[in-house]
């Protein structure tokens, strides 16, 4: 399957990418992605606290991925 991936904030810089690409297996939850695809690949991550979005509309750790989902990781914002 392929999905897209938007970043934001600080996940922006640690993946030095506005959008990326990924091929990922059938059947993939958001959580098992980012553990088996983000985590590894971007190491940094697991030491920020971010949501999903998938089609822009948050979603919880065990919502299924689906083909050609849009998928946005955004970190927790500050400030007033």
């Amino acid at each position: 399957m392929k999905i897209f991936i938007k970043y934001f904030g600080l996940i922006k810089d640690i993946t030095n990418l506005k959008e990326e690409v990924f091929e990922i297996k059938n059947n993939m939850s958001v959580l098992q992605f980012v553990q088996e695809n983000l985590y590894s690949k971007y190491s940094d991550l697991i030491e920020i606290d971010f949501r999903i979005a998938i089609n822009n509309n948050f979603c919880d750790n065990n919502h299924q991925i689906n083909n050609e989902d849009h998928l946005s990781l955004l970190p927790f914002f500050s400030g007033g």
